[in-house]
């Protein structure tokens, strides 16, 4: 684990609890539980109810995951995650592109486009919808990233946030027509345009440290990644209009949205059964006890 010692390093803890309630009892899938940030040393305790075998792997994306196996029928089902983790200090345009990345449009080299073929977007070329947000939120700038960065700006200032507990993500039309959403909306909307416009990107799920005037940070977060030669892997979060930094925690990153969900599974019953979710996140500066983040 980093070293906490050092005066530009600051320790949380994070305590979060995912809760599903069931109006009658019911059996459980294998659950998938996403909530271990991605290539980061932590310290990490995780709790279910009922109790049962947990297993860890890594999916096709080399996101951290538990795999949650329950014999029997439940109630209820909560997994509590106890995270330590340590922020450094980090100046997220601490990196250099390529040449042949600097200016848009962006060109990726056979060998890179191979090896991400599966970042790209298939068909939208196609979607009116999506084209009509492409110019809605396009960027005057041409070189790559003022490019990025005027795009993720004019996302946060043209679309008011709007946390919601309910699952799914709104599509594009949706996100025109309301003019707000959830910070997973905003994410997705990002993964798409940019898709549109030729790059390569992945959508993430995990944590944001820093509260301040963040946006998103009451709940588990959710942003954009895209890949840029010479750079690799940038973060963008159009929910607050900004590069990601250490205060970004990702646990989870896919192409597909859906496949970043921190806890995800099915259960089933023989008569209809109504479920409820809640949720309760604390992230706290400094370990155990300490200021409020």
């Amino acid at each position: 684990m980093a070293d906490a010692s050092n005066s530009s390093n600051t320790p949380y803890t994070i305590v979060h609890e995912t809760r599903y309630d069931y109006s009658s009892p019911v059996s459980l899938s294998l659950q998938s539980i996403r909530l271990t940030p991605r290539f980061r040393e932590v310290q990490q305790r995780i709790e279910t109810s009922p109790s049962g075998n947990l297993r860890f792997m890594r999916d096709a994306y080399e996101n951290p995951t538990y795999a949650f196996q329950f014999i029997g029928e439940t109630s209820s089902f909560s997994v509590t995650n106890h995270l330590e983790v340590i922020k450094e200090e980090s100046n997220p345009f601490n990196f250099l592109l390529a040449p042949h990345a600097i200016d848009l449009p962006l060109q990726y080299t056979q060998s890179e486009r191979a090896g991400l073929l599966a970042y790209f977007a298939s068909g939208e070329k196609n979607d009116n919808v999506l084209e009509k947000a492409v110019r809605q939120f396009a960027p005057t700038a041409r070189e790559t990233v003022p490019y990025l960065i005027e795009l993720i700006q004019n996302l946060h200032t043209g679309i008011a946030y709007e946390p919601r507990d309910e699952p799914g993500i709104f599509t594009v039309d949706e996100m025109l027509r309301r003019g707000k959403g959830s910070c997973r909306d905003y994410a997705a909307l990002l993964q798409k345009i940019l898709q549109f416009e030729g790059f390569a990107t992945r959508f993430v799920s995990g944590y944001l440290l820093d509260t301040g005037d963040m946006l998103g940070a009451e709940a588990m977060h959710a942003w954009t990644d895209v890949f840029l030669p010479g750079a690799g892997w940038i973060g963008l979060d159009p929910t607050n209009g900004v590069l990601t930094d250490s205060s970004f925690i990702p646990c989870a990153v896919s192409t597909l949205p859906d496949e970043t969900t921190p806890v995800y599974g099915r259960y089933y019953s023989d008569s209809p059964v109504e479920s409820a979710l809640s949720m309760n996140l604390q992230i706290t500066r400094g370990t155990g006890s300490g200021e409020r983040g």
